[in-house]
């Protein structure tokens, strides 16, 4: 993860998340499942963020407004996030990294 805004994505930060899952949804929306940290504690959570009429942007309402850009990814082992989030007026940038592990290698 990277950010214009550091405090947001440090360990205990509200847009520091760990995602476990994504769903494409029928109606082109994204399901987001998560783990985040709520007072010392690993706290799960499902959000969908809502397609937009712009390809590979989704929207969601989350301490702000966010709008998340799919920028790059091969739909199986990675992807690229890059959000920007407006809260009172401030705008954070976080660009972010996921992906799976990749399958083991029997030799």
């Amino acid at each position: 993860m990277a950010s214009n805004n550091l405090s947001r994505i440090k360990e205990d930060g509200d847009l520091r998340i760990f995602i476990r899952n994504i769903e494409h949804l029928k109606n082109g929306s994204l399901k987001f499942n998560f783990r985040f940290m709520v007072q010392g504690e690993c706290v799960g959570v499902s959000m969908v963020c809502q397609k937009t009429n712009k390809n590979g942007e989704y929207s969601i309402s989350y301490e702000g407004e966010n709008k998340v850009l799919v920028s790059e990814t091969d739909y199986k082992m990675y992807v690229i996030f890059d959000m920007q989030n407006i809260r009172n007026g401030t705008e954070t940038r976080v660009l972010a990294l996921y992906g799976t592990p990749a399958p083991a290698v029997l030799l």
